[in-house]
């Protein structure tokens, strides 16, 4: 099944797959985890000396499963038949996205400079793979350059990344059959460790080139700080009715928001992650960006205070939100108004910023049992613009959360997985396609965490906790299985409800069945794909800057130094530009002046209507001569 963590390690090198790696044990441990069974007769059809390592792993292995090796092979290593042709084209891509570099090779040899692949090395990897204007996509582009009918492709970089390699293949619909293999790039665990090592040296160093301020008065450092620091944006839209207070509240593990207050709508909450704090504080805001009330501890009654509160347009809340760690990047929980708000006519072009922003996650909370409403239709219009805009990486990005399927009657035929065909075809009227889906019930998650810290509920809250026996027995409710969700997100919450089962965690494995750590597991996995890349990338890019020009700086020098005479050689043409300048300038007022002295007065008029406006002439001029001299600037 293609849940299985094994499935998505196919096309990766024996040797890699052997050796345990994150949240991969290994080979062995992994089959002996798929079979269930306490013997296994291995069956291995490869190389002598690639079973010889497969016997060696076996050898290892401290499990309880008892293993039988074979080898299903010819005495003859030659006369096994190859899944490819060995003749057929290789191509190979390296993809560091920290540095948005790509690099692209066909048969061990750089593509050529000239190709639309070159001309995209820079971009991410998932914006490559979607079709644009003069690209047909990244495996079709492949298909054209390397004009065979089989091709190998090579993949070095993050697993992550390599399994949208994989999914682009499989939307693939041309001719030509490629068989992807996956190299693992460096860990990226210490990346922002070392990060932090180099930074501290550059800054030790004292160099006059790194302490240059920038219009902000900030210098690099202070931009690598800023960067590393930054916060991520998670919206939340909603369609009426759908609980989006109440998930939320959910991933807060407490209730915040009011859920019932209609006023809530009307003003925009931002919870901001700090796991170093307890409890939550707010304080809040006019629409001119007054304050209105100053930071101080906040509870539920508060919030419902600042909601009916006519003055407050954004609460700003800073808190614990337990099931995303702040180690790597902050969150920042939006809580979005809808756009036809009456009470503030700002709030629709806020839900636009937030639509078109990019590099920011949007939950679009839909109800199970009310899919259609009149306010969301310009709202998915616009989502759809702009996933065909972005392509892979906005699909991604937009999270269709199809909350309240407990209250699906099944009795009535109203299954999660009819639900979920209909939103599909209710999406796809609007022109997106293949989205991602994610069906929950965020009120029995919510239950849950208050009931796990000890919060107090009420009589109707500790009824519906009983459900939680049907979640863990009746596979129907089991959402996660209905969800859209990638190999790496399938398996760890495959691993978390196996913990959960073998510790007797009947309550762990409801939660998981919700949909709400589902929810969570998708953003976590665009922040390790996209967020968290993108900010090593901003913190390190004007440190770069800098260390080029330092080099630049010591080639110049170094040329000087070998050849005097070539700095004299440049003043010369310096000279001789800035001449040609003024000589070229004095003509062009001579001749103008000479003209206008030949024609009529009256005529003149005329012809210079028709003539470019002065200023523009004397700006062609100086654009070309800037381009005569650009090469010696600041030099």
């Amino acid at each position: 099944p293609d849940t299985v963590s094994l499935t998505a390690k196919c096309g990766e090198r024996m040797q890699a797959l052997l050796s345990p790696s994150g949240n991969w044990r290994g080979l062995i441990p992994e089959i002996a985890e798929y079979c269930n069974d306490d013997e296994i007769r291995l069956f291995f059809r490869g190389k002598k000396t690639m079973f010889q390592d497969i016997v060696d792993a076996i050898t290892q292995y401290r499990g309880d499963v008892k293993f039988y090796p074979d080898l299903e092979i010819c005495e003859d290593e030659a006369d096994v038949t190859p899944m490819y042709s060995e003749r057929m084209t290789e191509f190979y891509i390296s993809y560091n996205p920290y540095l948005q570099k790509t690099v692209f090779k066909k048969n061990g040899k750089a593509v050529s400079e000239s190709s639309s692949l070159e001309a995209r090395n820079g971009e991410r990897i998932q914006a490559v793979l979607s079709p644009s204007e003069n690209w047909e996509g990244l495996i079709p582009e492949i298909a054209k350059y390397c004009n065979d009918d089989e091709v190998r492709l090579f993949f070095r970089g993050r697993r992550i990344d390599f399994q949208d390699i994989v999914y682009a293949l499989e939307q693939y619909q041309g001719d030509v059959k490629f068989y992807p293999e996956f190299e693992n790039c460096k860990d990226e665990g210490g990346i922002l460790t070392e990060l932090d090592q180099i930074m501290a040296e550059l800054e030790a160093k004292n160099l006059p080139e790194f302490g240059k301020s920038d219009s902000y008065q900030r210098t690099v450092f202070d931009n690598y700080r800023r960067a590393k620091n930054g916060i991520f944006e998670v919206s939340v839209i909603a369609t009426m009715s759908s609980g989006k207070s109440t998930l939320i509240n959910s991933i807060l593990h407490t209730d915040l928001l009011p859920s019932k207050n209609e006023a809530c709508t009307a003003t925009i909450a931002e919870i901001l992650d700090n796991d170093k704090m307890n409890g939550y504080e707010a304080e809040c805001y006019d629409a001119e960006g007054n304050q209105i009330f100053s930071r101080s501890a906040v509870n539920p009654e508060k919030m419902v205070q600042y909601n009916s509160d006519q003055r407050v347009r954004r609460i700003s809340i800073e808190g614990n939100i337990p099931s995303v760690p702040s180690d790597k990047i902050r969150l920042c929980l939006r809580d979005t108004p809808g756009p036809n708000n009456s009470r503030d006519e700002n709030h629709e072009k806020l839900t636009q910023d937030v639509i078109h922003q990019g590099n920011t996650v949007v939950l679009y909370v839909m109800n199970a049992t009310q899919l259609s409403t009149n306010d969301d239709k310009q709202l998915l219009t616009d989502i759809a613009q702009e996933m065909k805009r972005r392509g892979k990486e906005a699909r991604d990005r937009f999270l269709f959360v199809i909350n309240k399927c407990d209250q699906l009657d099944e009795e009535k035929g109203e299954t999660v997985e009819k639900v979920l065909k209909n939103v599909r075809s209710y999406l796809q009227g609007f022109g997106i396609e293949n989205p991602i889906l994610i069906p929950s019930s965020a009120r029995l998650a919510l239950l849950i965490r208050k009931n796990a810290q000890g919060l107090e509920l009420s009589r109707s809250e500790r009824q519906d906790l009983r459900a939680v026996e049907d979640y863990v027995e009746v596979e129907e409710l089991h959402f996660e299985r209905n969800a859209v969700l990638t190999p790496t997100v399938s398996g760890k919450l495959k691993k978390e409800l196996s913990r959960c089962h073998e510790k007797g965690d009947r309550v762990g494995e409801a939660l998981v069945h919700t949909g709400v750590p589902v929810v969570e597991a998708v953003i976590a996995e665009y922040i390790e794909k996209y967020a968290y890349p993108f900010k090593i990338h901003d913190a390190v890019k004007d440190i770069i800057l800098r260390l080029d020009e330092l080099n630049m700086k010591a080639r110049f020098e170094a040329k000087v130094a070998e050849d005097q005479s070539a700095l004299e050689k440049a003043k010369e043409q310096i000279a001789r530009g800035k001449q040609k300048y003024q000589a070229s300038r004095k003509l062009y007022e001579d001749s103008k002046k000479k003209i206008r002295e030949l024609i009529p007065p009256s005529k003149r008029i005329a012809e210079e209507s028709k003539m470019p406006k002065e200023e523009d002439t004397i700006l062609h001029v100086e654009t070309e001569c800037e381009k005569l001299t650009k090469e010696y600037s600041n030099v």
